[in-house]
């Protein structure tokens, strides 16, 4: 009615004057609506239509004017803490990703050396069954002689390297922790010098000595694992590399992580007097072969050939930099020679080639 809200119900019926009325929220999250009148102090009456409130002579009430002010600042305030909440979120995100590097980095020194080697271990007793290692006596003692003294110039006590020649026709060479570095023998047959060979060594000490390959490892087991781990629970995390370590180990390193093992191998190979050179005339050479086989557009030979380029700096962006590095160095830099007869070394890694 013009001078009331008129209630009905099956046995009762009241109307209560718009002047006086008292209107306020009530319930769960406040989903109701309780109306009462002090000329009716027996009555209190709840909807949960809130359209009641549009009723014209209800919205001109102050008291209902303040209820519905006070639901748009809540309704305001609730957006803006979800909006807040969102946006922290985002940039959390963000910088977690930004700091991942850095964050994956010092979890992977907490890796103990022991946990490593296994893992090495494993992915190194499967390797077995799938490929055929060439382990003439002879050309393991030449390769270990020849790598020394890289070896030599890293500083650090957590590795024992071990060197394997693979039956292996492509020009590849890759690493896993624990100090296990694997040889094609097509690349050894590519290379014109020791220094060739040692150039691509330098790049997967580098990766062993980095971390990478664990440090891919952590990536892929899942960013709880890595909060867990840096709160101080590593015991799920270690158990998930052990478990699936030979799966993960396929994957590829980022271009960010190869420029950086082409770094740490330049020092490397400049701690130990070995003459530079050779890494880049091997690149040369890979940028021939790329090209050469490009031109036949043969992409399965393209696969097996530059497999280990898959995801490394471009070719000719490596022969800049070294190019660059090299001009840097003082002339009269003296380097070490090595007592090998080469063509006898690969004529014996031929010879034992599917022997």
């Amino acid at each position: 009615s013009p001078m009331g809200l008129r209630f009905v119900s099956e046995s009762n019926e009241v109307t209560l004057p718009f002047s006086g009325m008292d209107v306020v929220f009530g319930g769960a999250a406040d989903k109701l609506i309780f109306f009462s009148h002090s000329q009716y102090p027996e009555w209190r009456i709840f909807v949960r239509d809130r359209n009641i409130l549009k009723v014209s002579a209800l919205e001109r009430l102050p008291q209902v004017q303040e209820l519905l002010n006070q639901r748009r600042r809540r309704w305001f305030l609730a957006a803006l803490f979800l909006g807040t909440c969102v946006f922290m979120l985002l940039l959390a995100g963000i910088f977690v990703f930004q700091m991942k590097d850095s964050f994956v980095g010092s979890l992977a020194k907490r890796i103990p050396a022991e946990w490593e080697q296994k893992l090495g271990e494993t992915v190194y007793e499967q390797m077995q069954v799938k490929h055929r290692f060439i382990r003439d006596k002879e050309l393991a003692d030449s390769l270990e002689r020849i790598v020394q003294p890289l070896i030599n110039s890293i500083d650090s006590q957590r590795y024992h390297f071990k060197f394997f020649i693979l039956d292996e026709g492509s020009l590849n060479a890759f690493a896993i922790p624990g100090g296990y570095i694997f040889i094609h023998s097509g690349l050894l047959l590519k290379a014109e010098s020791v220094e060739e060979i040692l150039g691509v060594v330098a790049h997967e000490l580098a990766h062993i000595t980095q971390m990478h390959g664990m440090r891919k490892l952590i990536e892929t087991a899942g960013i709880m694992m890595l909060a867990q781990a840096l709160v101080g629970d590593i015991g799920g995390l270690l158990g998930a590399l052990a478990s699936n370590a030979p799966l993960l180990l396929n994957q590829k390193f980022s271009r960010d992580l190869e420029r950086d093992a082409d770094n740490e191998g330049w020092e490397y190979i400049n701690k130990a007097h070995i003459d530079p050179r050779g890494m880049l005339t091997f690149f040369e050479k890979m940028l021939a072969e790329e090209k050469k086989v490009k031109a036949n557009q043969d992409l399965a030979k393209v696969e097996g050939v530059l497999e280990f380029f898959s995801t490394h700096p471009a070719t000719k962006e490596r022969i800049h930099v070294l190019k660059t590095k090299i001009e840097a160095l003082p002339i009269d830099r003296s380097y070490i020679s090595f007592d090998l007869n080469f063509d006898a070394f690969k004529h014996n890694v031929q010879q034992e080639q599917r022997s």
